[in-house]
C-alpha cells in the first residue's frame, strides 16, 4: 500500500508554501500595474534568526546621535536610543554602541548583497560565502562586485547633451541621493557617504505600505477559497470591499505623499536622456559607489552601506497575522512556490528538515511516518524594502551600455549578466529588492502531543529544524560577527518560536543584459 501519511505531510508543506508565495506575489486587480513584478523569491534555508536591535543601525545611523549619520531614520521619540543590547546587557557607551551598529550594518550589507541562483534557495553555504573576505572584491560573488566591474569595464553611449539637459540631469540626480559626512571609526577621518534622499526613502516607505495592503488583500482572498473555513469565507463576503479600499488608500497615499509619479518620471527622464550620453552618469555612479564604501572596525574589510525601509519595521507592532491549517491543503496544493520549477538537493517544499545533523551544515528530512492531522501554523509577517543608494538599476536596465572587446577575464563577470530566459543564466540573473520577515511562529499537529513520537523527541532536544523556509528553532546560527541560538518551546499548545527571522527575499529578475541599442552611434 502507498504511504498516504507521507503523501499527506508533503501535501501540507507544498500547499503552505504555495499559499504563502501567492499571498506575497499575486497582483490584485486593483492598481495591479503599480506593484513591482518581483515574482521570483529566494527562500532562506533555513530562516535566519534576528533581533530587532540588529537593525538599530538603520534607525539611528552610524554616528553618535540618533538623528544624524548614515541612513538615520529615528523612530517617534527616538525610542531605541537607550534600549538594551540584544544580548540582554545594559545600554552601551556611545563608542561601543557605534561600533556595534557598524558591525551589524556590515553583516546586513554582506547578507543581502548575494546574487540569487535559479534554484530559488539561499542556503547556509551561500550565506557563509557572503562573509568571506573576497565577497566584495573584484573576484567575489556579490552584487556590489559585479556592479562595480560593470561600471569599470563597460562601454557607454557617447553623444552630446544640451546645457539644459545636463543641468536638469544633475538636479534630478541630486533629488535621488544625499551625501553626508561621516567619521571613520578607525582612521578618525571625515568622509562623504551616499544615502537615499528623504524623498526616495519616503517613496519606498509608502511603497512598502502598499505592498502590505496588497498582502492582506491576497491573504484574505486566498483564505476565503477554503470552503471549510466558515469564518474566512464570511469575512471576505462582508469585508472584501474594505480590504480593496485599503489597497486603494495605500496607493493614493503613495502617489500623493510619496511622490510616486514624480519619482518615476525622474527615473524615466534619466533613462531617456542617458540613452544619448551615459558618460556623465557613469562617472557619477562610480563616485557614488566609492562614497558608499565603509570599513568594518573589527576585520578592517570594506562593505557598501545597505539598509532597509521602513527602518523601524523590526520594532513595529504592525505586522500582519497569517495562518495555514490542514483544511487549506486542497485549495492550495497545486499552487507554485516560485517563478519556475527548480532542482535542489533538498527542495524548499520539503517536510520537516533537521539542520546541522551530524557534519556541519548537513541536512536531512524527517522520513518517519507522522500524523499531521489538525496541522496548523500561525505567524506574523512583514516586508522591508532593501536600500542600496550606491546602485542604479536605471543604469543596469539601460540599452546604452555594453561590454567592450578588451574586457578582462573576471571570474564573477561573463559576457552576459542574464540571458533573460526562465530559468535564466548569467553573472547576475536577479537582485533582492525586498526582505521577508516572520516572527512569533506557532506550530501544532497531532504528533506533537505524542510524548513518544520521533518529532517530539527531536524538538525537545537542541536539534535545529525547519519547515520550508520557516526556522523552528534549536541549534545555533552563525552570521558574520555574531552567533546565537534560536529558542523554542514545546507545550500542550504545540511548538512556539517567538523570535524574529528572515525567511526570504523578493527578487528583481534581469532581462537580457547587456542589450545595447543599435541606435547608439558612438561608444566610449
Amino acid at each position: 500500500m502507498p504511504d498516504t501519511t507521507a503523501v499527506n505531510k508533503q501535501h501540507v508543506v507544498t500547499a503552505f508554501l504555495g499559499k504563502l508565495y501567492e499571498s506575497l506575489t499575486a497582483r490584485p486587480n486593483i492598481d495591479a500595474d503599480a506593484l513591482p513584478d518581483d515574482r521570483f523569491i529566494a527562500w532562506c534555508q533555513p530562516g535566519l534568526p534576528f533581533e530587532p536591535h540588529d537593525f538599530d543601525f538603520a534607525v539611528k545611523g552610524l554616528s553618535g546621535r540618533s538623528d544624524a549619520g548614515v541612513g538615520a531614520a529615528p523612530l517617534d521619540g527616538d525610542a531605541v536610543e537607550d534600549a538594551p543590547r540584544g544580548d540582554g546587557a545594559p545600554p552601551a557607551s556611545i563608542g561601543e554602541d557605534i561600533n556595534r551598529r557598524i558591525l551589524r550594518a556590515a553583516d546586513w550589507s554582506r547578507l543581502v548583497n548575494f546574487i540569487p541562483n535559479p534554484s530559488g534557495i539561499y542556503d547556509e553555504d551561500q550565506q557563509r560565502k557572503m562573509f568571506d573576505s573576497s565577497a566584495f572584491t573584484q573576484d567575489g560573488s556579490s552584487i556590489a562586485s559585479v556592479y562595480s566591474n560593470v561600471l569599470r569595464f563597460c562601454e557607454v553611449a557617447d553623444g552630446e547633451l544640451t546645457d539644459d539637459q545636463e543641468e536638469k540631469l544633475e538636479r534630478f540626480r541630486n533629488l535621488l541621493i544625499e551625501v553626508k559626512e561621516e567619521e571613520d571609526l578607525i582612521s578618525g577621518e571625515t568622509k562623504e557617504v551616499v544615502v537615499d534622499s528623504p524623498v526616495v526613502t519616503r517613496y519606498y516607505e509608502l511603497m512598502s505600505e502598499f505592498l502590505d495592503a496588497s498582502l492582506e488583500y491576497n491573504s484574505k482572498r486566498l483564505a476565503a477559497l477554503n470552503a471549510s473555513d466558515a469564518a474566512a469565507v464570511q469575512d471576505w463576503a462582508l469585508n472584501a470591499s474594505n480590504y480593496r479600499r485599503r489597497v486603494r488608500a495605500a496607493f493614493s497615499k503613495w502617489v500623493s505623499t510619496g511622490h510616486k509619479n514624480d519619482i518615476e518620471k525622474i527615473w524615466a527622464f534619466i533613462n531617456q536622456v542617458t540613452m544619448r550620453d551615459l558618460m556623465l552618469l557613469k562617472e557619477d555612479l562610480l563616485d557614488r559607489l566609492d562614497k558608499a564604501k565603509l570599513t568594518d572596525p573589527t576585520s578592517g574589510e570594506e562593505f557598501y552601506w545597505t539598509s532597509l525601509i521602513p527602518a523601524g519595521l523590526p520594532f513595529s507592532d504592525g505586522w500582519q497575522q497569517q495562518s495555514f491549517s490542514h483544511s487549506d491543503v486542497s485549495s492550495n496544493v497545486k499552487r507554485t512556490h516560485n517563478a519556475w520549477k527548480a532542482k535542489a538537493t533538498i527542495p524548499i517544499a520539503s517536510w520537516l528538515v533537521k539542520i546541522n545533523a551530524g557534519a556541519s551544515g548537513s541536512k536531512e528530512t524527517f522520513d518517519s511516518e507522522m500524523d499531521v492531522s489538525d496541522f496548523r501554523i500561525t505567524f506574523e509577517i512583514a516586508q522591508a524594502m532593501i536600500s542600496r543608494p550606491w546602485m542604479s538599476s536605471e543604469f543596469l536596465f539601460s540599452e546604452a551600455w555594453r561590454f567592450g572587446d578588451d574586457m578582462p577575464n573576471l571570474t564573477n563577470l561573463t559576457d552576459a549578466l542574464s540571458d533573460g530566459k526562465q530559468p535564466p543564466s548569467g553573472s547576475m540573473i536577479a537582485y533582492p529588492t525586498t526582505a521577508i520577515f516572520v516572527r512569533n511562529v506557532a506550530l501544532n499537529f497531532r504528533d506533537l502531543h505524542q510524548q513518544s513520537s520521533a518529532i517530539r523527541k527531536e524538538l525537545e532536544g537542541n536539534v535545529g529544524v525547519s519547515l520550508g523556509p520557516i526556522n523552528l528553532g534549536g541549534g545555533s546560527y552563525k552570521r558574520g560577527s555574531s552567533e546565537r541560538s534560536f529558542d523554542r518551546s514545546v507545550t500542550n499548545e504545540g511548538l512556539k518560536v517567538p523570535g524574529m527571522q528572515l525567511i526570504g527575499f523578493k527578487c528583481k529578475l534581469l532581462p537580457k543584459l547587456p542589450n545595447p541599442s543599435p541606435k547608439v552611434e558612438k561608444w566610449s
